[in-house]
This record gives structure tokens, sequence and C-alpha cells, in this order.
């Protein structure tokens, strides 16, 4: 578990949280890896 901009978020070894910075706005975001995608350019 880790404070991320005051919200409290839980994370271990089997489901990882993951900073990501948007390539179109900038904004930074804590998310789970379940959710994420690689996208192909």
């Amino acid at each position: 578990d880790f404070d991320y901009k005051g919200h409290a978020r839980r994370a271990s070894e089997d489901e990882p949280q993951y900073e990501i910075r948007s390539d179109k706005t900038d904004h930074v975001a804590a998310h789970k890896g379940s959710t994420l995608r690689k996208l192909s350019r």
C-alpha cells in the first residue's frame, strides 16, 4: 500500500501499480498492471 497524490493505493507483487504519464496531456497517474495495455505505434 502507498499514498499517491493524497489517495491510498493498494499494490502487491501479484497486482503491482505503475506510474504512467500521458503522451497527450503529460498527466501522471498510478494504474494497476491489469488495466494497462501496450499500444502499437
